[in-house]
């Protein structure tokens, strides 16, 4: 096909009743024609040729200066992210600001990055996680923020840009506020800042681990033993990691899904039943 072209990024093997995931790398060298929707390929291997057909969706960007990417992540796997570049070019970068979508949100979501205004100097960087879920943030899909902005940087070098700067803030909306606050500390060195808007401060809010089955059946000792191999995922538990970083918590006062508390935020010293702001920063509850 013109202006197409197709290559197994890297040799695999298979042994029988194996299972493994084939990268194939496509260059686009110019636009398809809109009537062109799937892309029929075969591939060989030693015992035959299997056709495979991929459907193709025609992207339509809403905004002018978006940036859509596809990339390699961590396992081999094909990932993609959506970034929009800074307002103004001239001048040094700022942060780059991360933003994690929330539970069931596609990362290219109007709802999402509508939200998110574009800044004078910062690029801002809309990762996947992996899926809409983004696994709460966690393992796989920390990784995949990472792969994602370490491509888009070399993306920009490639076509003679300046590269992303090594600042960063990350913020989130709701099970993506859980994640910036995951990401956040436990990565605080690479963190200015981090927002959480409308989000409890770990998984264990949503959906607590005494719902677990296996809660049921186990004496306290050897729980104590379990939940203890859980609390690297505990953010009440990493939040000194935080102290002298910049960090906002922003709750809507009349947010009935996800609503302020002590699920919400832990502050040592604060006094929830006083507070009053609708918007807390640095140890000031949120209400």
């Amino acid at each position: 096909m013109q202006g197409l072209s197709v290559s197994l990024r890297t040799p695999s093997r298979l042994a029988p009743h194996q299972l493994r995931p084939l990268t194939l790398e496509i260059n686009q060298t110019e636009a398809l024609p809109s009537d062109v929707t799937k892309l029929n390929l075969v591939v060989s291997t030693s015992v035959g040729d299997v056709a495979l057909a991929l459907p193709l969706a025609h992207y339509r960007s809403r905004r002018s200066a978006t940036v859509r990417f596809v990339f390699r992540d961590r396992d081999g796997t094909a990932a993609y992210a959506e970034a929009h570049p800074p307002t103004n070019s001239d001048g040094p970068q700022d942060a780059v600001v991360l933003a994690l979508h929330g539970a069931g949100v596609e990362t290219d979501s109007a709802f999402w990055t509508d939200a998110v205004a574009p800044r004078p100097r910062s690029w801002i960087l809309f990762p996947t996680g992996r899926t809409a879920w983004g696994y709460d943030w966690h393992a796989a899909s920390t990784e995949n923020v990472w792969a994602a902005r370490r491509e888009l940087s070399r993306l920009l070098v490639s076509l003679g840009k300046e590269p992303l700067s090594d600042r960063n803030i990350v913020i989130g909306h709701s099970n993506g506020g859980q994640g910036a606050t995951h990401v956040f500390l436990h990565h605080p060195d690479e963190f200015h800042a981090a927002l959480s808007a409308a989000a409890y401060i770990k998984i264990q809010a949503y959906v607590p681990y005494t719902q677990w089955t296996s809660a049921h059946h186990v004496d306290p000792a050897l729980l104590g033993l379990l939940m203890t191999g859980l609390a690297g995922n505990d953010e009440d538990v990493l939040a000194p990691n935080g102290f002298g970083l910049g960090r906002a918590l922003v709750h809507g006062r009349e947010d009935d899904n996800v609503s302020p508390g002590r699920k919400a935020i832990r502050t040592p010293s604060s006094d929830l039943d006083t507070a009053s702001s609708s918007r807390s920063q640095s140890g000031t509850v949120a209400r």
